[in-house]
């Protein structure tokens, strides 16, 4: 079942994000993915990352769609023109990946450093624009995605966050993930309002950040987090058992208020967070039932493209990216300019 299906059917839903910088490879990628995948119900990538393996994260998203678990994508404004996002939307698109997260800045909720540092890009406002165009078959064929975006309770004050939930339920988000929650006070919060009916919050909770997080938490809100809870969190933090344990009472705590947690740790902090917070009746299978499946074939080729159509498609995405220049788009596409053009006219790409 499908991440969309889960959530209109009001299911709790599990998800996990991976850091690609932690991996040697797509396949070490893969592996943890399959092993994870019993537990969860789909996986965020951050688009900005930049990794060393020689693939993209889109590429390596469409990969672990293999898993048999759903693919969060993270777009970040901030690092695109609206013809560059125009054009990993489509991209993402003809992968198979119909879940996209967007977000105008890098947050410290994905914990690593992507691509667009220090740039200027789109706002949230035009990002919903772009994929909404695309939605209403205005710019391509009619493409339909599950659209998220990210609630930082870190980087502005309480106030501004709930403004920012409301702007982006009425521009179209239908799932909100958020910085660490250890409150349903927060949730009860931003759910108050009329818009947040047919929406729904994912939690995050992360083992790695969660003195810092109740910290700023508590900066924003002294209501929400008790000295008491404070002074326990931090006499533990280098004791993961017994961490594990306090968040998954808090996991009970705000279970009720929430649709789901994005547990963001290792393999093993997982599986005992599920065990201790009591969500292991959501195990769908056994990670030894992870194998290959011939009718896996159809997400691989949802697009119904051959080989040779998916590189003439993406080799003309990029060159009109570049306005028809070949030697840009040719150091974009990792080939000879010499390559680039055999290809041109052997697919007759004229621009």
């Amino acid at each position: 079942m499908s991440l969309e299906e889960e959530l209109k059917k009001d299911n709790f839903v599990i998800t996990t994000q991976i850091n690609l910088n932690q991996f040697k490879s797509p396949g070490d990628v893969l592996k943890y993915a399959e092993s994870v995948s019993p537990f969860v119900d789909a996986i965020i990538i951050n688009e900005n990352l930049t990794t060393d393996m020689g693939m993209s994260s889109l590429a390596i998203s469409h990969i672990l769609k293999d898993t048999g678990v759903d693919i969060i994508f993270n777009f970040c404004g901030n690092s695109h023109s609206k013809r560059k996002m125009s054009s990993l939307v489509t991209t993402s698109w003809f992968l198979g990946i119909r879940n996209l997260c967007i977000s105008e800045n890098n947050t410290h909720l994905f914990n690593y450093k992507g691509d667009s540092e220090g740039k200027k890009g789109i706002s949230v406002d035009e990002m919903h624009s772009v994929i909404n165009s695309m939605s209403a078959g205005k710019a391509h064929d009619k493409m339909e995605f599950l659209i998220g975006s990210i609630i930082d309770f870190e980087e502005k004050p309480f106030e501004a966050t709930i403004r920012h939930f409301e702007r982006d339920i009425k521009i179209g988000a239908t799932f909100f993930l958020t910085s660490p929650v250890y409150s349903s006070k927060i949730i009860n919060s931003l759910t108050a309002t009329g818009l947040a009916k047919k929406v729904k919050v994912i939690a995050n909770i992360n083992p790695s950040r969660t003195v810092h997080e109740l910290e700023a938490l508590r900066k924003h809100d002294e209501r929400i987090v008790s000295d008491k809870l404070l002074k326990e969190i931090k006499k533990i933090r280098n004791n993961e058992e017994k961490m594990l344990k306090c968040l998954a009472l808090m996991m009970r705590n705000i279970k009720s208020s929430v649709a789901g947690f994005n547990i963001v740790g290792t393999k093993n902090q997982i599986i005992k967070l599920f065990k201790l917070a009591g969500l292991k009746s959501r195990l769908k299978k056994n990670v030894s039932s992870v194998s290959f499946n011939p009718q896996r074939l159809n997400q691989v080729l949802e697009a119904r493209l051959t080989l040779r159509e998916f590189e003439k498609a993406y080799i003309m995405r990029v060159l009109k990216t570049t306005s028809g220049n070949r030697c840009k788009a040719a150091e974009l596409l990792g080939i000879h300019r010499n390559t680039l053009m055999r290809k041109c006219d052997e697919y007759n790409i004229k621009l």
